[in-house]
C-alpha cells in the first residue's frame, strides 16, 4: 500500500502541477453558507490545476 508521498508524487506526476489548494473557509466572506458546498464548488473549479487539497477540519 502506498504511502502518502508515493501518492502525492503520483498526483503531481497525472496532474503536471505542484499546487496544493487550502480549503479553509472563512464563514464572513464565503458566497455560500455551508462549508461544504463551498469546498465543492472550490474542488469543482480547480481538479484539472492542482495536485493536492488540504482541508482545515476545523471549519467543516
Amino acid at each position: 500500500m502506498p504511502g502518502w508521498v508515493e501518492k502525492l508524487d503520483g498526483a503531481i506526476r497525472e496532474s503536471g502541477s505542484l499546487v496544493c489548494v487550502g480549503l479553509d473557509p472563512d464563514p464572513g466572506r464565503m458566497p455560500v453558507r455551508d462549508a461544504g458546498e463551498f469546498g465543492r464548488r472550490i474542488v469543482d473549479t480547480t481538479r484539472d490545476l492542482v495536485c493536492a487539497y488540504k482541508m482545515q477540519l476545523a471549519y467543516y
